[in-house]
């Protein structure tokens, strides 16, 4: 519905129409919004004055029927409405798309000097039920809803988690791995060297040289500080 002008236009969606529909100021949308409230204006960014109906979207909203047959809202259409759009009451325009059953109650434009639009599902209600029943009926599975996303969420980052930690463990072995290979490498060249240099004759002294430069340039000079510390002490 849209209110302004001292004026209200009613449009009715089938909702077993075709979709998705699409609401808003331009004039190739399904529901063209801001035909009322061009007498209304209100103070832009820069001081001017607008028609409130400037500030609504080209596309406001878009209504899509989902797989499993529930209806939702979406704001604008990929790209979010400049002004956005707002469950009933709520001062933060929504963030993801808000199921729509009977009850429901979405402010397309907040109420602004006389101008108002929302969408609004009545509800099939008794004599004895509450005035605002169906939209409290409505918002609880909005809220449930939106708990089922957050646990949702929370489950894929835990996911996410535990996948990063069996990646590092994964990695960490491999560089355990590498190491190990690269140690025994390195020992196992010592060693050839070391007797390579023996079968040769060289001299001890010249051969215990040889074997620090070695170590030094392979990454293992430790090892032979520590033995030659661990020889001065004995």
């Amino acid at each position: 519905m849209e209110m302004g002008d001292g004026t209200t236009r009613t449009i009715h969606i089938d909702t077993q129409g075709k979709f998705p529909v699409v609401i808003g100021r331009n004039p190739d949308a399904d529901i063209q919004i801001g035909l009322l409230g061009k007498r209304t204006f209100i103070k832009d960014a820069k001081g001017n004055d607008v028609p409130i109906s400037k500030c609504i979207s080209k596309i406001q909203a878009t209504i899509y029927r989902y797989d499993n047959g529930d209806l939702r809202i979406h704001d604008g259409n990929g790209d979010p409405s400049s002004g956005g759009i707002r469950i009933f009451g709520c001062d933060k325009p929504i963030e993801r798309p808000v199921p729509l059953s009977p009850g429901a109650h979405i402010e397309l434009m907040p109420r602004v000097k006389g101008y108002y639009c929302w969408l609004e599902w009545t509800n099939d209600t008794n004599a004895s039920d509450e005035p605002t029943q169906g939209f409290n009926r409505w918002n609880n599975e909005v809220l449930q809803d939106s708990n089922q996303v957050l646990e949702n969420r929370i489950k894929e980052l835990e996911y996410s988690v535990s996948v990063c930690s069996t990646t590092n463990r994964i990695q960490d072995q491999q560089i355990k791995n590498t190491e190990q290979k690269i140690y025994r490498i390195k020992i196992f060249g010592i060693v050839t060297i070391s007797a390579i240099l023996i079968s040769l004759g060289v001299d001890v002294e010249q051969i215990d040289k040889v074997l620090k430069v070695v170590a030094f340039v392979a990454g293992t000079g430790l090892i032979w500080t520590a033995s030659e510390k661990k020889g001065r002490e004995s």
